[in-house]
């Protein structure tokens, strides 16, 4: 059997095998479903509701409103009585993937001899009925994630999430809140959980839209 390596295979032919696959994946499972399985119909029903689900809602419209450019004012907390450390940014903010995702491409003045610069992707997890947000920056050779709900009243999103501490090894526990004030300034700030259970306020950042 000849193989054709990954790299010599056209997209164009990539792509085909891929929504082939998708295509046939109900009709091959429903001949190996025994007796008593989903009807044809039920299997229709199935696959339009994950076809519904695959499509933006509400929800990335919302994340929509976030898209352009802005100018960031960070605070960053560090020993307790000590006042914050304050940096500036722009942040290019643009709705991908047909409208499901916002990508938050972020870069700030320079602070202990380089530049901070961080990716975020915020979505909306419409299997689960959740926010999302994937971060990475180059402070760090890892990501982080969360996820939450929105407070209806105050349109506040609080996403929860836990990573390893780089320093001790051990997991800890962290909280974003993004707090829309108006349509042209947001607010993310960025919570830990200490030992203790109490939350730590160790960032925020400001975000004002530029015209």
């Amino acid at each position: 059997m000849n193989l054709v390596p990954r790299s010599r295979v056209p997209r164009s032919l990539a792509t085909a095998l891929l929504v082939s696959a998708v295509l046939m994946a109900p009709a091959v499972f429903a001949q190996e479903e025994p007796d008593g399985g989903p009807t044809p119909e039920e299997q229709q029903e199935m696959l339009a509701r994950a076809q519904a689900i695959a499509q933006p809602g509400p929800e990335h419209r919302l994340l929509e409103k976030l898209a352009g450019h802005w100018r960031m004012a960070v605070k960053i907390w560090g020993p307790p009585g000590q006042p914050p450390k304050s940096l500036t940014g722009e942040s290019d903010q643009t709705m991908i993937l047909g409208g499901r995702f916002l990508e938050v491409r972020a870069k700030s003045e320079e602070s202990q001899g380089q530049h901070i610069e961080s990716l975020v992707i915020y979505g909306y997890d419409r299997r689960l009925d959740l926010y999302t947000m994937t971060g990475f920056d180059n402070l760090g050779t890892y990501s982080i994630e969360a996820e939450g709900v929105v407070d209806e009243e105050t349109g506040t999103v609080d996403l929860e999430g836990t990573t390893l501490d780089p320093m001790s090894g051990d997991a800890s526990s962290y909280r974003f809140e993004l707090h829309p004030l108006s349509e042209d300034v947001y607010t993310v700030s960025l919570y830990f959980e200490t030992p203790d259970g109490d939350d730590v306020l160790l960032m925020e950042t400001t975000y004002t839209r530029v015209p």
